[in-house]
């Protein structure tokens, strides 16, 4: 858990402990952006559970590094989410349906599988990938 502790993390904190995955999440304060890939990497998974979010970079940032994703719906970097594939996209406040996300992801096979294939897919959206395909369809007309 990242973030500051205004943001509602003394709630998240308490469904941690009460469901005794205490020992499993580290609680950190705000990051600098070039801490960001070894922290995405010393974990098993990324949660974005935003009410309104535009993009989100820390979702292709983390599938990037081959880190699966749960997201909730209204956030847009959803667009690079495959739910069930890369990751999970739950609905906005169902608290219910993350928390049975987040207890599906206590098998390493399944993270371990919806790592590979986030970073496979993500690397379709790569700079050089999308100036191709760009360049392609503006030769074609």
């Amino acid at each position: 858990l990242i973030g500051r502790e205004e943001r509602g993390n003394s709630l998240i904190k308490k469904a941690i402990y009460k469901k005794g995955h205490e020992s499993v999440f580290d609680i950190l304060p705000p990051q600098e952006r070039g801490n960001m890939p070894s922290l995405y990497r010393r974990h098993d998974i990324l949660i974005l559970p935003s009410y309104n979010e535009a993009i989100g970079m820390v979702v292709p940032e983390a599938m990037a590094c081959g880190i699966p994703t749960i997201t909730s719906d209204t956030v847009g970097a959803n667009v690079y989410v495959k739910n069930g594939v890369t990751g999970f996209i739950f609905k906005t406040g169902d608290i219910d349906e993350l928390t049975h996300l987040i207890d599906m992801c206590f098998d390493a096979s399944l993270l371990q599988k919806m790592g590979e294939d986030a970073r496979k897919h993500i690397e379709k959206f790569s700079i050089e990938k999308s100036v191709s395909r760009l360049l392609y369809a503006v030769s074609e007309n």
